[in-house]
Protein backbone atom coordinates (compact mmCIF):
# COMPACT_ATOMS: atom_id res chain seq x y z
CA UNK A 1 0.00 0.00 0.00
CA UNK A 2 2.75 2.67 0.55
CA UNK A 3 4.65 1.69 -2.82
CA UNK A 4 0.85 2.62 -4.17
CA UNK A 5 0.40 5.30 -2.10
CA UNK A 6 4.08 7.25 -3.35
CA UNK A 7 3.37 6.55 -7.09
CA UNK A 8 -0.10 8.57 -7.14
CA UNK A 9 1.69 10.93 -4.93
CA UNK A 10 4.39 11.25 -7.27
CA UNK A 11 1.53 11.38 -9.76
CA UNK A 12 -0.13 14.23 -9.00
CA UNK A 13 3.02 15.95 -8.49
CA UNK A 14 4.53 15.46 -11.48
CA UNK A 15 1.25 15.33 -13.59
CA UNK A 16 0.71 19.45 -14.80
CA UNK A 17 4.09 19.29 -16.56
CA UNK A 18 3.06 15.34 -17.61
CA UNK A 19 -0.29 15.51 -18.72
CA UNK A 20 -0.06 11.27 -19.28
CA UNK A 21 -0.29 10.97 -16.04
CA UNK A 22 -3.63 12.02 -15.03
CA UNK A 23 -4.84 8.61 -15.46
CA UNK A 24 -2.74 7.21 -12.81
CA UNK A 25 -5.89 6.83 -10.82
CA UNK A 26 -7.05 3.61 -13.27
CA UNK A 27 -3.77 1.92 -13.00
CA UNK A 28 -3.36 2.31 -8.96
CA UNK A 29 -6.42 0.53 -9.21
CA UNK A 30 -5.48 -2.03 -11.41
CA UNK A 31 -2.32 -2.37 -9.43
CA UNK A 32 -4.37 -2.83 -6.07
CA UNK A 33 -6.61 -5.39 -7.84
CA UNK A 34 -3.89 -7.47 -8.98
CA UNK A 35 -1.85 -7.24 -5.97
CA UNK A 36 -4.94 -8.67 -3.97
CA UNK A 37 -5.28 -11.67 -6.02
CA UNK A 38 -1.48 -12.45 -6.27
CA UNK A 39 -1.39 -11.74 -2.29
CA UNK A 40 -4.37 -14.48 -2.00
CA UNK A 41 -2.38 -17.08 -3.67
CA UNK A 42 1.28 -15.81 -1.98
CA UNK A 43 -0.02 -16.09 1.42
CA UNK A 44 -2.29 -18.47 1.07
CA UNK A 45 -1.13 -22.14 1.24
CA UNK A 46 -2.34 -24.46 -1.26
CA UNK A 47 -2.53 -28.15 -0.50
CA UNK A 48 -3.94 -30.83 -2.99
CA UNK A 49 -6.80 -32.59 -1.33
CA UNK A 50 -5.56 -36.43 -1.59
CA UNK A 51 -9.18 -37.43 -1.16
CA UNK A 52 -11.13 -35.04 -3.42
CA UNK A 53 -8.04 -34.82 -6.05
CA UNK A 54 -8.42 -31.02 -5.56
CA UNK A 55 -6.33 -27.83 -4.85
CA UNK A 56 -7.25 -26.02 -1.88
CA UNK A 57 -6.11 -22.90 -1.05
CA UNK A 58 -6.83 -22.04 2.85
CA UNK A 59 -6.40 -18.89 4.24
CA UNK A 60 -6.60 -17.20 7.39
CA UNK A 61 -6.77 -13.69 9.08
CA UNK A 62 -6.17 -12.49 12.80
CA UNK A 63 -7.70 -8.50 12.15
CA UNK A 64 -9.98 -8.04 15.32
CA UNK A 65 -10.76 -12.14 15.89
CA UNK A 66 -9.02 -14.94 13.78
CA UNK A 67 -10.88 -16.26 10.79
CA UNK A 68 -10.13 -19.15 8.29
CA UNK A 69 -11.48 -20.44 5.11
CA UNK A 70 -10.61 -22.85 2.78
CA UNK A 71 -11.45 -22.96 -0.84
CA UNK A 72 -11.26 -25.31 -4.29
CA UNK A 73 -9.05 -23.32 -6.79
CA UNK A 74 -9.06 -24.26 -10.28
CA UNK A 75 -6.62 -23.94 -13.19
CA UNK A 76 -8.95 -20.44 -14.12
CA UNK A 77 -8.39 -18.86 -10.56
CA UNK A 78 -4.42 -18.74 -11.58
CA UNK A 79 -4.89 -17.92 -14.69
CA UNK A 80 -6.89 -15.18 -14.25
CA UNK A 81 -4.88 -13.79 -10.98
CA UNK A 82 -1.92 -13.95 -13.94
CA UNK A 83 -3.76 -12.03 -16.45
CA UNK A 84 -5.03 -9.48 -13.87
CA UNK A 85 -0.98 -8.63 -12.82
CA UNK A 86 -0.15 -8.97 -16.68
CA UNK A 87 -2.52 -6.64 -17.36
CA UNK A 88 -1.55 -4.05 -14.64
CA UNK A 89 2.10 -3.88 -15.12
CA UNK A 90 1.46 -3.08 -19.18
CA UNK A 91 -0.96 -0.31 -17.47
CA UNK A 92 2.05 0.52 -15.26
CA UNK A 93 4.00 1.07 -18.25
CA UNK A 94 2.18 2.78 -20.38
CA UNK A 95 1.42 5.41 -17.51
CA UNK A 96 5.85 5.78 -17.10
CA UNK A 97 6.34 5.48 -20.46
CA UNK A 98 3.67 6.23 -22.67
CA UNK A 99 3.84 3.06 -25.07
CA UNK A 100 1.00 0.86 -24.97
CA UNK A 101 1.31 -3.05 -25.32
CA UNK A 102 -1.53 -5.40 -25.91
CA UNK A 103 -1.67 -8.10 -23.54
CA UNK A 104 0.31 -11.18 -24.51
CA UNK A 105 -2.74 -13.30 -25.68
CA UNK A 106 -3.72 -10.48 -27.89
CA UNK A 107 -0.46 -9.91 -29.76
CA UNK A 108 -0.05 -12.07 -33.43
CA UNK A 109 3.28 -12.52 -32.77
CA UNK A 110 2.59 -15.05 -29.61
CA UNK A 111 0.30 -17.13 -31.37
Amino acid sequence: PQKLNALSALCVALSPPFPGLRDYKSVVAQLKGAQAGRNRFVHGGLVLNEETGQVELAHGTARGEIRTSVEVIQLSDVKRVSADIHVAMLSLHALTTGQKYSPMWERADSK
